[in-house]
């Protein structure tokens, strides 16, 4: 379900990316002061998550969740369960600059046609 997730505001980033360029081909992506650069940040964040941090968050929480079934050491257990903790955390925050970003497009777009 998550994977889904991940897939599907990647593709809205990409459009939203896609049709900003159509409709500004002169513009740039990549200097912080233009609109463009947020939609850029939303998109390399969202492939960040869906090529990197989902699969090592998967695969951590599978061995925290093997420890766990097998009765393996608390020690053991405790380990796994904090760095998946770690992981999710970081994938979390991402998820939030994402929105940061999102955000941050859709304030600039909306200011700059009422001004």
């Amino acid at each position: 379900m998550l994977y889904r997730y991940i897939l599907a505001t990647s593709a809205t980033s990409l459009l939203a990316l896609l049709g900003y360029m159509k409709q500004n081909p002169t513009a740039t992506l990549l200097c912080p002061a233009h609109t463009g650069f947020c939609l850029t940040v939303s998109l390399a964040t969202n492939l960040l998550n869906l090529w990197i941090f989902f699969p090592w968050a998967h695969e951590v929480l599978e061995t925290y969740m093997n420890a766990e079934k097998s009765g393996a050491d608390e020690q053991v257990v405790k380990k796994a369960r904090m760095n998946f903790g770690i992981v999710h955390g970081i994938a979390n925050l991402i998820n939030y600059g994402t929105m940061m970003a999102n955000l941050v497009f859709l304030y600039k777009l909306t200011t700059a046609h009422m001004a």
